[in-house]
């Protein structure tokens, strides 16, 4: 029988196993590497993109909260513009009562006064028609009565005094309340 005889020593022998472990490691390593790279890359988007969901939100909040202030800001400007308006056709009205006061002989007993867009009536009881007509004459030289028209005039005669009732085309400060609240209206975007 005849033996074999290994001439090889036995540190060529190890190596081969090495290269072969480590070959293996590296397959291995590469296949984990294949598999979990994208799994990994995966969760770091997602991570990401929640991210960006909780900053849009933010920012959506932000958004609303200004769009929120904008239109309190603007309601808050138009109703001062209101108030002013009304504090204007207020002074208005003020000046128009002087106008009448400044008007009217004394004697004459006014018993009703009403003040509609451009529209004064004033209705009364006068001593006579004389008073009545220099009273009439008097609201003319006024720069703010545009006309006066005698709607009536008639005798009571309990107290054997004119009754007057007198219509008057005043100029008055340009006020619309309806067109300062719905000035500057606009459709505001809401970003969701």
């Amino acid at each position: 029988m005849k033996r074999d005889i290994n001439l090889m020593p036995l540190n060529v022998k190890r190596p081969r196993y090495a290269l072969m472990i480590i070959t293996l490691a590296l397959v291995l390593l590469i296949i984990m590497a294949a598999f979990l790279l994208p799994i990994l890359y995966k969760n770091r988007l997602i991570s990401e993109s929640e991210k960006l969901d909780q900053e849009l939100r933010v920012w959506n909040e932000i958004n609303n909260e200004y769009l929120n202030l904008k239109e309190y800001s603007d309601s808050l400007s138009k109703k001062v513009d209101i108030i002013y308006q009304i504090e204007s056709r207020n002074m208005d009205f003020v000046s128009v009562l002087d106008t009448i006061d400044e008007s009217i002989f004394p004697g004459i007993e006014l018993t009703h006064i009403s003040l509609s867009d451009e529209t004064l009536d004033i209705e009364g009881i006068a001593p006579s028609k004389a008073t009545i007509a220099n009273s009439i004459l008097r609201l003319y030289e006024n720069k703010r009565i545009v006309s006066v028209n005698i709607h009536e005039i008639s005798l009571d005669r309990e107290s054997e005094k004119q009754r007057f009732f007198l219509r008057s085309a005043i100029e008055m400060n340009d006020i619309c309340i309806e067109d300062i609240y719905t000035e500057g209206e606009e459709d505001i975007e809401d970003f969701k």
